[in-house]
């Protein structure tokens, strides 16, 4: 999983598009950088990737 949308973005991404999960986790951390609340959008990287680990092997 590649963190890399431009200089210090820090976007998650390798989330699959067809998984309900990945998607919610990715719409809640754009949210969260939208409101400028950063501790929310780490936790939100971080919950997407113990969820792409358990649940899709950790696979792109």
């Amino acid at each position: 999983m590649t963190r890399d949308h431009g200089p210090g973005t820090g976007v998650a991404t390798g989330a699959r598009p067809s998984c309900a999960t990945c998607a919610g986790l990715l719409a809640d951390e754009v949210r969260a950088r939208a409101e400028y609340d950063w501790s929310k959008a780490t936790d939100c990287r971080v919950l997407l990737r113990r969820h792409h680990l358990a649940d899709h092997q950790g696979r792109s």
